[in-house]
């Protein structure tokens, strides 16, 4: 098998998008599992006798494969390298305040798609950090604005030269073809589960 494969097989399933992703030199996986291991659960799951009866194959599935996606593509192109000090929630908040200039706490909040108070929360945490500062609005003091700092911006800057390589080496491995259908289905895969953003 050579050192990256990209499986680039999308499989719909009831309510699921399947995604299969083989990085990295691993072994082939089993027949009865596209993730590595046998399927454990194919019996509806019982967590909730008063919740209807999941398919628990299709349910352990998606488990596996939000973990897959987290270790084999998204930390290596959101790592900022040993110097790397925030969570991957404060580095998208940082790159946006970078694309943008500044943003309001609502814009943020629905960005993130957390609670207004938990984004509060962690802009105070990241104007502790001297990453950010807030500013009262020129031309409207009823709004605070959040606003990049120098140090901010280089954090960001050092993840996005980090995710650079990463993806190069990607396409380098694996061809830019295969690498754009990668990214196609995971735009796809967002799309079907948009039903799932619930909006505040």
């Amino acid at each position: 098998m050579s050192p990256i494969k990209l499986l680039r097989q999308v499989t719909f399933v009831p309510n699921l998008l399947i995604l299969t992703l083989q990085f990295k030199g691993l072994e082939k996986p089993p027949q009865n599992s596209p993730f590595g291991g046998p399927i454990l659960q194919r019996k509806p799951l019982t967590i909730d006798p008063a919740w209807p009866a999941l398919d628990g194959e299709a349910f352990v599935r998606a488990e596996q494969i939000l973990a897959l996606l987290q270790r084999r593509l998204i930390q290596p192109l959101s790592s900022g390298g040993p110097r790397s000090e925030p969570t991957l929630t404060q580095y998208h908040v940082l790159s946006f305040l970078a694309t943008r200039g500044n943003a309001t706490v609502s814009e943020l909040t629905h960005v993130l798609g957390f609670a207004q108070s938990t984004t509060s929360a962690l802009v105070d945490r990241l104007a502790k950090m001297g990453w950010v500062e807030k500013r009262r609005d020129s031309h409207d003091q009823r709004i605070t604005r959040v606003l990049p700092l120098p140090k901010g911006l280089r954090v960001v800057q050092r993840y996005r030269k980090n995710a650079e390589r990463s993806l190069i080496q990607l396409m380098e491995m694996a061809g830019p073809t295969a690498v754009r259908d990668l990214f196609d289905a995971l735009s796809n895969a967002s799309l079907a589960c948009s039903i799932l953003d619930k909006e505040e």
